[in-house]
């Protein structure tokens, strides 16, 4: 994560120009999911880029990585695609985002095979701007599972993440 960080950084002081046409982040969180045991907490890494279609609203998709523990251990992808609006509020950026997509989970099934569905989720955000291209921002999701294979997990989770954006000029 630290490199994907410094890249950021340095794609956000490197490029010159005036009009955004985009932007690009990471963040690292906690998925929570409900199972038989109780709740588990399984860490995420998340990297998405959405253009700027017009004033604050953004489209674009998005790739997920959960996994069972630190360091993320029996990694499972998912991603997806993504709306969101971002309006600049000053030093602040509010965000709300509906996306959609695909997601496998490194727990295993009955049949020993990852748990896969599709999912849809709303997240809320608040980012503060380090720079003028540079975003610290924290979301929260709550997300539906559809068509879940397995059936050991509940239909929804909740997902809390912290990271950086960068303006792409």
């Amino acid at each position: 994560m630290l490199r994907a960080a410094l890249v950021l950084a340095v794609l956000a002081l490197s490029t010159p120009a005036l009009a955004d046409t985009g932007e690009a982040g990471v963040q690292f969180g906690v998925l929570r999911l409900e199972g038989p045991e109780g709740a588990r907490f399984e860490p995420t890494l998340r990297t998405d880029f959405a253009f700027e279609l017009v004033g604050p609203l953004h489209a674009g998709g998005y790739v997920q990585a959960v996994g069972l523990t630190l360091p993320l251990t029996e990694i499972a992808l998912g991603g997806g695609v993504e709306v969101s609006l971002r309006p600049q509020l000053g030093w602040f950026r509010p965000s709300l985002e509906v996306a959609g997509g695909r997601q496998q989970l490194p727990s295993a099934t009955q049949e020993g095979e990852r748990s896969r569905a599709w999912t849809t989720s709303v997240a809320v955000g608040l980012g503060v701007a380090a720079t003028d291209r540079v975003i610290v921002e924290a979301r929260l999701a709550h997300a539906w599972w559809h068509q879940l294979d397995g059936g050991a997990l509940d239909d929804r989770a909740w997902l809390g993440t912290v990271g950086l954006g960068v303006r792409i000029p």
